[in-house]
C-alpha cells in the first residue's frame, strides 16, 4: 500500500455466525467448499453448535474441477456454503 491508502481488517464472525443461525436453526450444517476455508468453517460450525460438511477437490483447468472426496450428510438439513469468492 502507499502512503495514501489506508487497511482496515474487519473482523465478522459475530455476524457470520448471526446470519447462520437465523437460516438454519436445529438443521444448521455448515459447509466449506475446498481445503482452503475448511478450518475456518470448523471454527465457525464450533461457536454455532452446528455440523459441518466438507468436499475436496482439485483444479484440472481454469474452468474444469475434480471432486475428489465428499464428507457430507445433508439431506433435509439447512445448508450454509462459505466460500471466499
Amino acid at each position: 500500500f502507499g502512503d495514501d491508502v489506508n487497511a482496515f481488517h474487519l473482523y465478522a464472525k459475530p455476524l457470520a455466525l448471526e446470519a447462520a443461525r437465523a437460516l438454519g436453526g436445529k438443521d444448521l450444517v455448515l459447509a466449506a467448499p475446498d481445503a482452503g476455508r475448511a478450518g475456518w468453517v470448523e471454527s465457525l460450525a464450533r461457536d454455532a453448535g452446528a455440523d459441518t460438511a466438507f468436499v475436496r477437490k482439485r483444479r484440472l483447468s481454469g474452468d474444469t474441477t475434480e471432486v475428489t472426496f465428499v464428507d457430507a450428510q445433508v439431506e433435509g438439513r439447512v445448508v450454509v456454503i462459505y466460500d471466499d469468492m
